[in-house]
């Protein structure tokens, strides 16, 4: 079973979105779980660790359909994106059955330390944020516009 963080209240949120004692319980959850889900900065995030704990999976989901994702959507996750994409490395999964694209990072842990790991978190968020707003303005082009008639 994995460990769920709040998100911070904005009285609460300081330069940094992640508290030290916060990545310590991160640490802890994955050593004793392989995973944990927490929200950033409004982002639901996944953090899995496996292959003998060398490598990191980060998941955010950036857009959630209704009952179908559409072909604008779809267009746009085969595109070059139309704002900067970070420093990571980053994939696009998605899932039919449940109207979901997911963002997805995967790296070698050897690679973090907190301070890295911090930034990681970060960027991640950033990108999702950013790929959910995106994504949103192309499901706009596919929506109907319907006039009432008139009287």
């Amino acid at each position: 079973m994995g460990f769920i963080l709040a998100k911070k209240t904005p009285l609460e949120s300081e330069v940094d979105m992640i508290e030290e004692k916060q990545l310590k319980q991160i640490f802890r959850e994955l050593v004793d779980h392989e995973w944990v889900q927490m929200t950033l900065d409004g982002t639901p995030v996944t953090i899995k660790i496996f292959d003998n704990a060398s490598k990191l999976m980060l998941a955010a989901p950036v857009y959630v359909g209704s009952n179908y994702i559409p072909k604008s959507v779809r267009k746009s996750l085969s595109e070059k994106a139309p704002f900067d994409q970070h420093k990571i490395r980053t994939y696009m999964h998605v899932i039919e059955e449940e109207y979901q694209v997911i963002l997805h990072y995967l790296g070698r842990i050897e690679d973090l330390d907190k301070r890295r790991f911090h930034i990681l978190l970060e960027e991640f968020c950033n990108l999702a944020e950013e790929w959910r707003r995106h994504l949103d303005n192309n499901d706009r082009n596919d929506l109907v516009h319907v006039r009432a008639p008139n009287p």
